[in-house]
């Protein structure tokens, strides 16, 4: 299964049938855009993994951002403290 974008930035998934099955993995992550899963898990759950995992993927790098934002904020105001001079 892959993630592809239209011209309209809508994200829409295609699944990408394999010409044989492969090994059965104990975990199935998504790398990037793409996703390969057990063929039982089929499209829907397999889609709904894949969305769900780049959801969180997204709101751990907002999370890890705002926390950024909020010590670069707190070090600028206590640098707005410090006297013009440059001493």
């Amino acid at each position: 299964m892959q993630l592809f974008e239209n011209s309209e930035g809508e994200y829409y998934a295609v699944v990408d049938r394999m010409d044989k099955p492969t090994l059965v993995r104990g975990e199935y992550l998504p790398l990037g855009n793409r996703f390969q899963y057990p063929k039982q898990w089929g499209r829907k759950y397999a889609a709904k993994f894949l969305l769900e995992h780049k959801i969180k993927v997204q709101q751990d790098i907002i999370s890890t951002a705002e926390v950024e934002l909020s010590k670069l904020q707190r070090c600028l105001d206590s640098i707005k403290d410090w006297s013009d001079s440059d001493e």
